[in-house]
């Protein structure tokens, strides 16, 4: 056999075992990966194929994610912003691509506020679910202009301003992603 880290030019094992404890005391680098193993069969007296399988543990580290509002717009009642999911390998902040095979979920939570003279509020809330790949392999996505909050009334005679503003309906937005078992990412603030 020609194998290992290429030190060994012939050897004779007995069992799979002793084959994986010669290859696992090789020393293997960038400049000296090892050579291809070529390696008989002993036991096959009819030089048939044989099958063999070999299991690969490929450790996946876990992408980090920050969730963050970015040009934040008030225009009137209304107030929008750009949110931004952040990919970073590391919690240092080391921007990353995430693989598209992940699915970001952001939960889009609705509070909606009615009232009729705008003292007592009747509120409901809800929550929809945002699902975003990194199908354009980029360190961070953007879900542009999304709702914060928004507020509608009536404007009432009131004192010595001849209108007073009187909040009838109100609407605010908040964004959160939380982690995720199944695809491995971690949520950092």
């Amino acid at each position: 056999m020609i194998g290992g880290s290429g030190v060994t030019a012939a050897q004779s094992f007995k069992g799979y075992e002793a084959f994986v404890n010669h290859v696992s005391k090789g020393t293997f680098s960038k400049s000296q990966p090892g050579v291809p193993i070529f390696c008989t069969h002993s036991y096959l007296n009819d030089n048939s194929p044989v099958k063999t399988s070999f299991k690969f543990d490929i450790k996946n580290p876990p992408v980090y994610v920050k969730l963050v509002k970015e040009n934040i717009v008030t225009s009137g009642q209304i107030k929008n912003a750009d949110i931004k999911l952040y990919f970073y390998s590391r919690k240092s902040k080391t921007n990353t691509i995430t693989h598209p095979s992940i699915r970001f979920v952001i939960n889009e939570t609705t509070t909606n506020g009615v009232s009729s003279n705008g003292d007592h509020f009747t509120y409901i809330t809800t929550t929809e679910p945002i699902v975003l790949q990194n199908a354009g392999l980029n360190t961070n996505m953007t879900l542009p202009n999304q709702p914060l909050s928004d507020r509608h009334g009536v404007c009432k005679p009131r004192g010595q301003h001849p209108y007073e503003f009187v909040t009838t309906r109100t609407e605010d937005v908040e964004y959160t992603i939380t982690p995720s078992d199944k695809y491995k990412y971690i949520v950092i603030n």
